[in-house]
């Protein structure tokens, strides 16, 4: 078979390959006092302190997540938990986007965008219009996530003050 022959075969596997792994990721309603949730904020909580200085608090505890307000998601990738997200009702209409979390080792393949998705498409169900959230400025790839997904720059919210170290965002969902 020449190179080329080789070379469109292989695409066609890999392309093939994304999609089956694709169809075996799934985000649903999920327990954050799971012990397989605990894991991923443990992941997450680790993964910021090694990006910020210490003494800034990185994630939430899991009894805030457990608030009514709160809706919280569990992405698996072939039944295993590789990544979190959540929302939290600010007020009628708005929500703050919370937790993000990605197993390193899968960003880049899209997985991403489908818990932001998930995200979206059940805080839409639960009447939400505006989408806020605040992410640090050196999640790179968190950065480029959101502003592919039409997130623009915003001012700070909530309980939120103007830091160097965070970047806001805000998007209006229909």
């Amino acid at each position: 078979m020449s190179d080329i022959a080789h070379a469109t075969v292989r695409q066609k596997s890999d392309a093939l390959q994304r999609r089956v792994m694709m169809l075996s990721f799934v985000v649903a309603a999920g327990d954050p006092a799971s012990g397989a949730a605990r894991a991923l904020l443990n992941e997450l909580d680790e993964y910021l302190r090694a990006l910020y200085p210490t003494g800034i608090k990185h994630g939430l505890d899991v009894e805030s997540l457990q608030d009514r307000s709160v809706t919280f998601l569990m992405a698996s990738l072939e039944g295993q938990p590789v990544g979190c997200g959540a929302y939290k009702l600010l007020q009628p209409g708005t929500a703050e986007v919370q937790l993000m979390y990605l197993r390193p080792s899968l960003r880049g393949r899209g997985y991403g965008k489908i818990i932001l998705s998930a995200i979206e498409q059940s805080a839409r169900h639960a009447g939400v219009h505006r989408l806020l959230l605040e992410t640090g400025r050196y999640q790179h790839e968190a950065l480029a996530l959101y502003e592919r997904f039409g997130f623009r720059n915003g001012p700070p919210f909530a309980d939120y003050r103007p830091d160097p170290l965070i970047v806001f965002f805000e998007k209006t969902i229909a």
